[in-house]
């Protein structure tokens, strides 16, 4: 097995860049989810409202690029205006900027102003006069159900923390699953051309296993050791899926009902005990070797396998207990 494919989404819910290879940062891959898009309330009651995909499908016709040092952002329907900002703006800029609390998924952060220039450029594209683009601020602790503890105290077994991701730092994705997930739309044009496409599942690390491996594979691993030095990657949760796996990235809007992928994999995807009413697809990983590098090409191998399909919440002792080493 080996890896096929590295994304990262610079502004969470806008369109992936895909890279060669990627740095391991404390934070999952370098530049994933550092920006958010955020609408301010209206007077000093109102509350922070942050703009995904989840509700606002026009996102996806936001294609960024990596220019330099900056990252540059185009609507795919009025290309000939664009936003620059950095990748890593200055200390000076962010002690500077206003800051905002945001909240997702009942953790907090802080979300630092990029400015009017970024802030008019989103307000017209989207429509919405108080869009602000927003730089993390402080990292997010992951959701302690997907980082299972050492001791079951409760703590993440991970040094890793989370951007502006929903709760996990990084998700991984295989060939086989996106071609099952491919073969319920025969006919589609979502899949006249090759496979579905899976980044509408947001995967930071798409990998192509052998012929013959079973679609959902993935599902149960526990461990694998990625490149030449064997990088160490905890397989933790199988990620429950939204309706925003609808969108269509041509119209920017939800596909039409027949097209819908999220509806045909509820009939047999909610695999997940912990989420009985949302599909699954992909697994969330996390990984501590701060700074490392993967890279396209890199070998996979699976370490470690779980005996069961779903696994979290359980101290890590008692989960290498039931695991089967590879």
């Amino acid at each position: 097995m080996e890896i096929q494919k590295l994304y990262i989404y610079p502004i969470k819910s806008c369109l992936p860049i895909a890279v060669a290879e990627a740095a391991i940062t404390e934070c999952g891959l370098q530049y994933d989810r550092q920006y958010v898009l955020v609408d301010l309330p209206e007077g000093e009651a109102g509350e922070l409202d942050v703009l995904t995909i989840k509700t606002r499908s026009e996102l996806c016709l936001f294609q960024p690029t990596i220019d330099g040092e900056n990252l540059v952002v185009r609507n795919t329907h009025a290309p000939e205006t664009s936003l620059t900002v950095p990748l890593d703006p200055s200390p000076e800029s962010l002690a500077a900027a206003q800051r905002y609390p945001i909240t997702l998924f009942s953790t907090s952060t802080v979300g630092i102003d990029m400015g009017d220039e970024a802030a008019a450029y989103f307000s017209a594209q989207l429509n919405v006069p108080t869009a602000r683009l927003c730089y993390i601020g402080r990292p997010r602790d992951p959701h302690p159900m997907l980082t299972p503890s050492v001791d079951g105290d409760g703590k993440s077994k991970h040094p890793m923390k989370i951007r502006f991701m929903d709760v996990a730092p990084m998700l991984l994705s295989t060939t086989a699953s996106i071609d099952e997930v491919t073969s319920r739309l025969p006919g589609s044009r979502f899949t006249a051309a090759g496979p579905f496409d899976v980044t509408k599942f947001r995967p930071n690390i798409h990998v192509a296993v052998p012929e013959g491996t079973p679609a959902y594979d993935e599902e149960f691993w526990a461990e694998i050791s990625v490149g030449e030095e064997k990088l160490r990657f905890d397989c933790t949760f199988n990620t429950a899926r939204c309706l925003s796996v609808n969108v269509d990235y041509e119209t920017g809007k939800q596909a039409a009902p027949e097209e819908q992928i999220y509806k045909k994999l509820m009939k047999d995807r909610r695999i997940n005990p912990r989420f009985d009413f949302k599909p699954c697809f992909g697994r969330y990983c996390c990984c501590s070797a701060m700074g490392a590098r993967i890279r396209v090409g890199d070998k996979i191998t699976v370490q470690k396998r779980n005996a069961e399909r779903h696994v979290d919440g359980t101290p890590r002792r008692e989960i290498d207990a039931n695991c089967t080493d590879v």
